[in-house]
């Protein structure tokens, strides 16, 4: 009889085990799907914003162009509306990265490092290659 309680007490550890495994395993996706769906909209924000920013930018262009002014005050009712839809579209973004987690400095400082960041191709190192050959073989002429 002993060997078949230790067998049950065994199998119902297993299947605990198991299930806490699991549930784990499932917050685990819950979780990943979630943050990916938020990525996804701080992106959809943020081409929004550039294309607020593009909005401001034009509108400016055509005041001055038709205006011949030079000067636009922030309290132009045209210009004052992109504004306010460009910094609704900034909350929004910051409450994004607020779930996230993400600060918009630590944001900022990823698009530097990709921006910074050189990126090598096969002819590039090739060229480099020869260079360095082409020094070597000037070095060697220069000696003897």
């Amino acid at each position: 009889m002993a060997f078949f309680e230790k067998m049950k007490e065994f199998m119902d550890k297993s299947v605990s085990a198991s299930k806490s495994a699991f549930d784990k395993a499932g917050d685990a996706v819950q979780n990943f799907g979630d943050k990916s769906v938020t990525k996804i909209e701080l992106k959809k924000l943020e081409t929004q914003l550039e294309k607020k920013y593009a909005q401001i930018g034009k509108f400016a262009y055509e005041f001055f162009m038709n205006k011949k002014t030079a000067s636009l005050k922030a309290d132009n009712a045209d210009f004052e509306q992109y504004f306010k839809e460009a910094q609704e579209v900034v909350a929004e973004l910051d409450k994004k990265k607020a779930a996230l987690g993400v600060s918009s400095s630590e944001e900022e400082k990823k698009s530097e490092k990709t921006e910074k960041t050189p990126k090598s191709t096969k002819t590039g190192n090739k060229t480099a290659k020869a260079e360095s050959k082409a020094a070597g073989s000037e070095n060697k002429e220069t000696e003897n």
